[in-house]
């Protein structure tokens, strides 16, 4: 639902879908990277980071993870 809502140019719908995918499943790493992503494109930056903090502490054995952390770092 949240990259439908994306794909309709609905940043906020997509953020509020993934965010109820993320609380019925927050140990599912997409959840977490796709709503970091949405929270930073709609500018809450220090959410984005807490997101992914708490995502390579979960997953610390996760390429994805770890790259969403640095890419984040590389433009802010």
């Amino acid at each position: 639902m949240a990259r439908c809502r994306l794909r309709e140019g609905k940043p906020a719908a997509a953020l509020a879908a993934a965010e109820i995918a993320f609380r019925l499943d927050p140990d599912r790493e997409q959840n977490s990277l796709l709503v970091a992503t949405l929270a930073e494109r709609l500018g809450n930056v220090e959410r984005a980071r807490r997101l992914l903090d708490g995502l390579v502490v979960r997953r610390a054995d996760s390429s994805s993870a770890w790259r969403a952390v640095l890419d984040l770092a590389g433009r802010t």
